[in-house]
């Protein structure tokens, strides 16, 4: 910390770095998981089976696994904000 500078103008710097980069991640992946969803229509293919058929079986299952995680994070978001 600098002389003079406050735990609370820190806090908030580093606050305000922890929102930026989860918007642009959140953006990065939205983003991503849009334009796989403009290809179901085209294709006439749900997403994840477009995504097992142009990163394979082990690739998909990657995928799976870490939507899996994902659904495992918001859920334990939810039962912690109660």
């Amino acid at each position: 910390m600098l002389p003079g500078e406050s735990h609370v103008a820190t806090a908030l710097i580093l606050s305000s770095n922890a929102v930026a980069t989860i918007l642009c991640f959140g953006a990065l992946g939205s983003i991503a998981t849009a334009f796989i969803a403009t290809l179901g229509p085209k294709t006439g293919l749900r997403t994840m089976v477009i995504t097992r058929f142009s990163s394979g079986y082990v690739g998909g299952t990657i995928y799976s696994i870490l939507n899996i995680l994902t659904q495992c994070e918001d859920s334990l978001i939810s039962i912690l904000s109660l």
